[in-house]
């Protein structure tokens, strides 16, 4: 099985930029936007962008679920290692500077907040797909020894059951507002069809074609649209959005330029991008928006461009240089560590 897809990293380069631009819009879960046309861009990444994230992440890990031996207690190492180590070094060390500045905090914190970290509920609001990510990792890898005796197809639709359970279990678990739990279950789907994709992925490559994947781009535009009454089941336009995802990623691949090594860059350091943009971006929105009171549109483009340069510098020029940092910050224990995993 092929291990490395330049596509899928351009994929994953195009997918966190879209987080970070879903990211940069001050006071968005309160519903505050100066208008329609800021909500609009924050409800069409949001409509997809963390199911395209989770559906990679079970591409690149499916090497593990599919593999002929299953190794839970080396798969349960490597990844409280690559995930677990950053999400409790950046949760606990974000609370210093949550609880110094809680007056101009989005989600204050209490308390409580120092155990609640343990069950998932982090006060850097971006680090909870970690958490998740992690348990999707070690459940797979269980199941995975458990019907270690099938084939990779058999395998796949194991978990593809158990996948479309969790899925209707989160769907009538919904609450007000996102919990860990209900992640937990909603987007278990588009981690296991991260997993069918690679393994079908040689047969069906032929189906994400530019065409249809701007076509879905448009309608993905038209339901994230404010006007529309209707509310459209989150699973749409997260299966479009991947599809487009994916289609871009693949058409940028073939052609080879500029935009391929931009996108590329970004998905070789997406990890870095996702977790270190949050204290970029948090602070411009303290100081710029709320302490010296700038107008919306120059915060959101600051929170993008000063989230996407800043960690790109950080991630190129400062983690390669400490190897302490690369295990805090981004879980990396060794020089050749396959950033994919």
């Amino acid at each position: 099985m092929k291990k490395y897809y330049k596509e899928i990293n351009i994929a994953r380069g195009i997918a966190v930029l879209i987080v970070l631009l879903g990211h940069s819009f001050p006071d968005a879960e309160e519903g505050f936007f100066p208008a329609l046309g800021y909500k609009w861009i924050y409800d069409f990444c949001y409509s997809f962008h963390m199911a395209a994230f989770f559906c990679i992440s079970g591409f690149v890990n499916a090497k593990y679920f599919l593999a002929e031996k299953s190794d839970v207690f080396s798969v349960l190492i490597k990844k409280f290692k690559r995930l677990m180590i950053p999400y409790l070094f950046l949760s606990y060390a974000s609370l210093i500077p949550k609880i110094l500045l809680n007056a101009y905090a989005r989600n204050p914190v209490d308390a409580y907040s120092a155990w609640r970290i343990l069950l998932g509920r982090s006060p850097d609001g971006s680090l909870w797909y970690l958490y998740v990510l992690f348990i999707y990792c070690l459940f797979t890898e269980i199941v995975h020894h458990f019907i270690n005796r099938l084939g990779p197809k058999g395998k796949s639709i194991c978990l593809s059951i158990i996948a479309v359970v969790f899925y209707f279990i989160g769907f009538f678990l919904r609450f007000d507002t996102e919990t860990t739990i209900e992640r937990l279950f909603g987007y278990y789907i588009y981690f296991v069809l991260g997993i069918v994709i690679l393994l079908l992925y040689q047969r069906i490559k032929y189906i994400f074609h530019s065409g249809a994947a701007l076509c879905l781009l448009v309608l993905t535009a038209i339901l994230s649209c404010p006007f529309i009454v209707w509310k459209c089941p989150y699973i749409i336009t997260a299966v479009a959005g991947i599809y487009v995802v994916l289609s871009a990623a693949i058409a940028i691949e073939k052609k080879e330029g500029v935009l391929c090594r931009a996108f590329a860059c970004c998905g070789d350091n997406s990890y870095a991008i996702y977790i270190l943009s949050y204290y970029v971006q948090q602070f411009v929105r303290v100081f710029c928006y709320r302490y010296m009171g700038w107008e919306y549109l120059p915060v959101v483009f600051l929170e993008a461009v000063l989230g996407l340069i800043l960690t790109l510098y950080f991630s190129v020029r400062i983690l390669p240089k400490s190897r302490l940092l690369r295990i805090l910050f981004v879980g990396e224990w060794a020089e050749d560590e396959d950033k994919n995993g």
